[in-house]
């Protein structure tokens, strides 16, 4: 998927965190469990930087599960 930065109209890089594992997001509703949320809400994150002014942006995997 490609995105363009909405400061600069330059093409995006996709980027990744340096982390122990997949950043995730869920919809905040309910309760959590002692490994997490109690939700079937939830999904990655991925992540995109502009290479022209240095703007990130998230983007989820599966937006509809936040409808």
């Amino acid at each position: 998927m490609e995105h363009t930065c909405p400061k600069c109209d330059v093409l995006m890089v996709e980027g990744e965190l340096d982390h122990a594992g997949p950043f995730r997001i869920y919809k905040k509703e309910g309760q959590k469990g002692l490994f997490g949320p109690k939700t079937d809400k939830i999904t990655n994150l991925t992540q995109f930087v502009c290479p022209k002014c240095g703007l990130v942006e998230f983007y989820v995997e599966y937006p509809q599960k936040f409808q």
